[in-house]
C-alpha cells in the first residue's frame, strides 16, 4: 500500500476478518479505537475485526504491506 502524504482512509470497521499492517517506510499515525501510534518501518500492527480504526500519513509518503484474516476484505480494492 503507498500513501501519499494526507492520504489514509478515515474510521471504519471490518466485521468479517482482522487487519494488519507492516510499515516498509514512513510514519503513518493509526488509530485504533481510542489509541494513537506513530509507526515507523519495521513496525507492525493487528487490528481484530469489530475494532474501529483509521490512519493517517503526515510528514512523507508512506508504504504498508497490508492483509486480512481471513482473506476476501482485501477484494473490494481490486
Amino acid at each position: 500500500v503507498d500513501v501519499p502524504v494526507g492520504g489514509g482512509p478515515g474510521p471504519h470497521v471490518h466485521q468479517k476478518a482482522d487487519e494488519w499492517f507492516y510499515v516498509l517506510q514512513g510514519n503513518p499515525v493509526v488509530h485504533v479505537d481510542d489509541r494513537t501510534f506513530t509507526l515507523a518501518a519495521g513496525d507492525f500492527v493487528h487490528i481484530p475485526m469489530g475494532t474501529s480504526h483509521w490512519f493517517e500519513v503526515f510528514d512523507a509518503p508512506a508504504k504498508m504491506v497490508a492483509g486480512y484474516s481471513p482473506p476476501g476484505e482485501e477484494l473490494q480494492f481490486l
